[in-house]
């Protein structure tokens, strides 16, 4: 049998609606007489005469299309209707402003009606005569010494009926007054099961001090009479759900997320209109309930909503049974709407002009393989430099590098993160000497020397000076020397200096021993 948290007072407000809103939902005389294929009749109220009442029409077959205004329609003021329908079966139920609620056919349930059969084309005539109804009335309070009445305690009542999923059709419901009591009004002849709740102190229990519908004590109304002293003392307290949220990217506590339950009605419908909450800085939340079926929605910001168990949709939940007294858990994960980064991209490698630097994705939740690199001089992207690796150029010196790495993954929002900068600024390149510098050549006068430069990586600009005795010659600038007598008796040498964009300079001294003859 389904309750929910909060009263669902569907046929009272309808009658409400009925005296209050009558000029305005009444069908014209135009409108009745328009309708060919349907249902039409008369309802007659228990003081003989006419009045506005609401017609409940429901499909036999669940699969039916649903009908407009989820087939609730009203008589005008003479009792008289006419209801358009599709051709099917109907089950049809009179709820008027006084008097037994009915099904067609004097029953007093949907499973001992009559079915009305709307044929292609033709109108199907019912005229009910409606009962005055009896009423079940009491005090709800605890038997403790120094007991409280409670002026939020809600009182359903229930009849069996075998065409509902719970087996039970809620007949009327009351909520307690200032001082505790209620009156359930307009119940037609028949054996009831009571179930009570209140809403603040989370107490509850059906008639005879039970804790299920089945072991309660049935109450039979002979209408018109009332039964009266249907007052519960033992009151327990509810079921309740309760459980954590995690983080999937990181299976950290979600606090502040938003729990929602949705109530199953008579009709095995979930709706929205039970209790909600929130989660601690734990992630755990706890809901008391009445007895009945529910499902779960988890809402939390930066996360995707879900409903309890992994299911995207109310039609696809798990369903969660709440039974008085006993506890219940469901735990859930939320999923991110983007994806997360779980630990910083990193650059591995010495930042100097003309080595590697490598860096590594980070760990990101989901995996997956569609990563993008862009590497950055200090505020700046690099032209081109869009892999795992970059080598340095002679316009990075003296700048931080960072990367960002972008993430994309279906199903999620593409995030991008970047790294921390480098520690150091990038520094000017070291060349590789791949050979020595040599002098060739025949040390006499008037022969010429040749300088040969090392060879080295990357390739280097070279500038040549000669030097006599060790020091420089003017003008001696190029790869050859040609000696002169200045130069007989003498040491010659050759100073070669590298040099190239970005890098630093280097400058090798290659010195002939032998002396100038």
């Amino acid at each position: 049998m389904t309750t929910a948290p909060h009263p669902r007072r569907a046929l009272s407000a309808l009658v409400a609606l009925t005296l209050g809103l009558t000029a305005f939902l009444a069908p014209t005389e135009s409108a009745r007489a328009a309708v060919t294929q349907g249902i039409t009749g008369t309802v007659t109220l228990p003081n003989g005469g006419p009045g506005l009442t609401i017609i409940d029409v429901d499909p036999v077959d669940p699969a039916a299309a649903a009908l407009p205004d989820n087939g609730q329609y009203w008589t005008e003021e003479d009792g008289t209707f006419a209801v358009a329908l599709p051709a099917g079966q109907y089950w049809v139920r009179f709820i008027p402003p006084a008097g037994a609620a009915e099904w067609w056919g004097d029953s007093a349930t949907r499973a001992g009606s009559d079915t009305v059969t709307v044929a292609s084309g033709s109108l199907s005539s019912i005229s009910p005569t409606i009962e005055a109804g009896g009423s079940i009335s009491g005090i709800v309070a605890q038997a403790e010494p120094g007991s409280e009445y409670f002026r939020d305690g809600v009182i359903e009542v229930f009849a069996a009926d075998s065409t509902y999923p719970d087996g039970y059709f809620r007949m009327g419901m009351d909520t307690t007054d200032a001082s505790g009591h209620y009156l359930v009004p307009n119940l037609p002849t028949g054996s009831y099961r009571i179930h009570f709740y209140t809403r603040t102190h989370h107490l509850e229990g059906w008639w005879g001090n039970a804790t299920t519908s089945a072991a309660s004590t049935p109450v039979t109304v002979t209408a018109p009479a009332g039964v009266t002293g249907i007052s519960p003392t033992q009151l327990v307290a509810q079921g309740s759900i309760s459980g954590t949220l995690t983080h999937a990217a990181d299976e950290q506590p979600i606090s502040g997320a938003v729990v929602d339950l949705f109530y199953r009605d008579e009709d095995g419908t979930f709706r929205q209109g039970g209790d909600s909450t929130y989660t601690d800085g734990l992630g755990a939340y706890s809901l008391q309930a009445p007895t009945g079926t529910y499902r779960i929605k988890f809402s939390a910001a930066a996360s995707k909503s879900e409903y309890w168990d992994d299911a995207t949709t109310l039609a696809g939940a798990q369903s969660v049974t709440v039974t008085i007294g006993q506890p219940a858990g469901a735990d859930a994960v939320l999923e991110p709407t983007s994806v997360v980064n779980l630990a910083l991209p990193t650059i591995s490698g010495t930042p100097r002009v003309g080595r590697t630097l490598t860096a590594t994705a980070g760990l990101w939740y989901p995996l997956s393989s569609s990563l993008t690199y862009r590497w950055f001089r200090g505020a700046y992207a690099i032209d081109g430099a869009v892999k795992s690796t970059y080598v340095p150029t002679a316009a990075d010196v003296g700048k931080l590098l960072k990367v960002r790495v972008t993430v994309a993954a279906v199903g999620y929002s593409t995030r991008s993160v970047f790294s921390q900068p480098t520690v150091n600024p990038v520094a000017r390149g070291l060349f590789k000497l791949l050979s020595e510098p040599t002098i060739t050549g025949r040390l006499q006068v008037g022969y010429t020397l040749r300088a040969t430069p090392p060879r080295t990586s990357p390739t280097a600009r070279v500038r040549y000076q000669w030097r006599r005795g060790g020091v420089a010659i003017r003008g001696a600038t190029s790869a050859t020397y040609t000696l002169i007598r200045a130069d007989r008796g003498r040491r010659m040498s050759v100073a070669i200096t590298l040099t190239r964009l970005g890098y630093v300079p280097v400058t090798r001294i290659v010195t002939r021993t032998t002396l100038v003859r």
